[in-house]
């Protein structure tokens, strides 16, 4: 019955009248993501139109869309039972998605110039790839890790103050996520991702000096922050004389309220 569900959805996209394949593809997901291993990969047919169908949504010209099925597919690739089709098929289509952006000779140009659209769309794909070198066998692990590592440090676009002023809002926010995941994937693949970077030491010194970076706009984001501890336990001072009880509130207007001590009638809201 589950079969028959699903080709009957993948039916739908053969017909004439208007639908909606983005609609269509998510369902298709979802009933792939819970059914038993021969609903989704028994039926030679159905498993090819939902690979068309995924791929076609990949290569749509919406970016909400592509997001959407690179969700998906990290979803598909995540169940283990049922992932190996669904890797061989459309394993290369997700690093497609980000290919562009990582390869070529003015690949930072590209990065400094990500749009707020494109944003999702390389984070999800970024992720999608991690779940592939998560469950890739030992064979295929280093040459995916070597894939993820690279790229991701060809998003790297700020190593100094000044480069970091010059970038847009969406640049920043793609060297933050790069940074975030190798950071996560050093842990995880500790010895594939120190081969990685013996190979390839221009990628290693610019990882280096953005860390050193982040390290840097870490420790002055604490100082700031320490300085404004300090100055907000100074909003109050108290002075006390044996006749008088002087409050000096610190605030904008810079105003002294004297209190008679012996009457302690003071507002508790200034102390």
């Amino acid at each position: 019955m589950m079969q028959s569900a699903l080709y009957s959805i993948l039916l739908l996209c053969d017909g004439e009248y208007r639908k909606d394949e983005c609609v269509l593809m998510l369902s298709c997901v979802v009933l792939a993501s819970v059914a038993p291993r021969q609903v989704v990969l028994g039926h030679r047919e159905s498993f090819h139109r939902l690979v068309r169908l995924i791929r076609g949504q990949l290569n749509s010209e919406h970016s909400q869309i592509v997001s959407k099925t690179l969700q998906s597919l990290s979803s598909l690739f995540a169940r283990r039972d049922i992932n190996g089709p669904f890797i061989s098929s459309l394993g290369r289509d997700v690093f497609n998605v980000v290919r562009p952006l990582v390869t070529g000779d003015d690949v930072l140009t590209k990065v400094k110039d990500i749009s707020e659209e494109q944003l999702p769309v390389v984070q999800d794909a970024f992720k999608a790839l991690e779940v592939l070198v998560t469950v890739a066998d030992e064979k295929r692990k280093f040459s995916l890790v070597s894939l993820l590592t690279q790229s991701l440090c060809r998003l790297l676009c700020a190593t100094t103050a000044d480069e970091w002023r010059l970038l847009s809002q969406p640049a920043r926010r793609v060297h933050e996520f790069a940074m975030q995941r190798l950071n996560a994937v050093a842990p995880a693949w500790p010895s594939e991702f120190k081969q990685v970077l013996a190979s390839h030491p221009t990628l290693k010194k610019r990882l280096e000096n953005a860390l050193l970076f982040q390290s840097s706009r870490q420790v002055q984001a604490q100082q700031v922050a320490k300085a404004k501890a300090v100055a907000e336990t100074k909003i109050f001072k108290i002075v006390f004389n044996p006749e008088i009880l002087t409050v000096i509130v610190l605030i904008d207007r810079n105003e002294t309220f004297r209190v008679d001590d012996a009457s302690r009638n003071y507002s508790h809201g200034y102390l």
